[in-house]
């Protein structure tokens, strides 16, 4: 009812076994953290808090070096479509700031190009693209924001963002392949009205 309030309260031999429930947590985290006294807990999960946030942030540096040392493979790959370099391609093993990365370096090294990377999640079947327009694409009439809604639409996601970089994403992984045949296509409808 209204303006009652609930106490919940441990008495008599109940509050005897609520103190030996939690010193035995307590003990299994001292255990578990290798620790001689209950004290040192905090600062224990704050090191490790700390040093995990380290690592998180190490891994993140490697995979993007990694991501950016990939992307001249795929410029190899680029098809030449009303004077544009088109890249569709399909990247394992990316997490989707580093494709994000990945684009930015063709944006910055090919302002002829515009690319469109994908990346699957098999687990969760669904599918991150990334697309990138240069400087001079750009110029031409490509838009990455509309090229990446399109190519998304076609995997049952959507997604958009600037003219030089937008991402979006995709919930049908098998349509993918599908998904960036329609690049070039996209691309050269355009290229032809800008």
């Amino acid at each position: 009812a209204s303006g009652v309030r609930r106490i919940e309260a441990v008495t008599g031999q109940g509050v005897l076994d609520f103190i030996n429930i939690q010193k035995g947590v307590i003990d299994k985290v001292m255990r578990s953290l290798k620790l001689g006294s209950a004290i040192e807990i905090q600062a224990k999960i704050e090191q490790n808090i700390s040093d995990l946030k380290a690592k998180e942030a190490e891994l993140r540096a490697i995979n993007e070096k990694l991501a950016a040392q990939r992307v001249g493979a795929i410029m190899a790959g680029a098809k030449e479509i009303c004077g544009v370099k088109v890249i569709a391609v399909a990247v394992t093993d990316v997490a989707p700031d580093a494709l994000r990365t990945m684009t930015d370096n063709i944006k910055a090294n090919a302002p002829d190009a515009v690319a469109v990377l994908a990346a699957m999640n098999k687990e969760k079947g669904t599918v991150t693209f990334a697309s990138a327009v240069g400087k001079n694409a750009l110029a031409k009439g490509a838009h990455a924001g509309n090229l990446v809604r399109e190519v998304a639409k076609v995997t049952g996601g959507n997604g958009g963002g600037k003219p030089d970089a937008a991402m979006a994403g995709g919930k049908d992984i098998s349509k993918v392949d599908e998904a960036l045949m329609k690049v070039s296509e996209i691309v050269e409808s355009q290229v032809n009205k800008g």
